[in-house]
């Protein structure tokens, strides 16, 4: 392999040492995150990636569901991908993670909570690096379920957009 800065777009380009080598490193940040950080600091892990995988679930149905909406209101799906990408963007800066949503000005506040990865990384927060009780993770998981059940409220309009031919050309 060449020593050139050149980006690798297939994994296999690097060969079965150098993979088997970054496996073994991310098999063990991710065991260090999820298992032993917990035993560390006397939590359970059980429910510690019982609640993490509950939240990274409704996570990925949240925007999914948010998508549905998307589509659904603009009836064209290039222009939903441009909205749907923009709003992708707008969460990381609104999440708190860049910048902490308590020191932003509240209206910014109010404007971060239109985002599942808001509710989604104070599960992650909370469970992982805090340690608190499962029972400070449900306020999020039930925003993040609002995200899920809203959404279906556009079925009908999605139902029309996807079976009238005048949308067709459109989509």
């Amino acid at each position: 392999m060449n020593n050139s800065n050149e980006p690798i777009y297939d994994a296999r380009k690097l060969g079965i040492p150098k993979m088997l080598i970054l496996g073994i490193q991310h098999m063990f940040a991710m065991f260090g995150a999820s298992v032993l950080v917990p035993f560390i600091f006397k939590m359970n892990p059980a429910i510690v990636l019982f609640m993490n995988g509950i939240g990274t679930l409704l996570f990925i149905l949240s925007y999914q569901s948010i998508s549905v909406l998307i589509v659904s209101l603009l009836a064209n799906l290039r222009l939903s991908l441009s909205i749907g990408g923009g709003y992708s963007v707008l969460a990381f800066t609104f999440s708190g993670l860049t910048f902490p949503i308590m020191a932003m000005w509240e209206p910014m506040q109010w404007v971060s909570k239109i985002f599942p990865f808001t509710f989604y990384t104070d599960i992650f927060v909370d469970q992982m690096l805090r340690g608190t009780p499962w029972v400070y993770s449900l306020p999020d998981l039930c925003y993040m379920s609002l995200f899920i059940v809203l959404p279906l409220l556009c079925l009908p309009r999605l139902k029309r957009v996807c079976t009238e031919e005048k949308f067709w050309g459109r989509l």
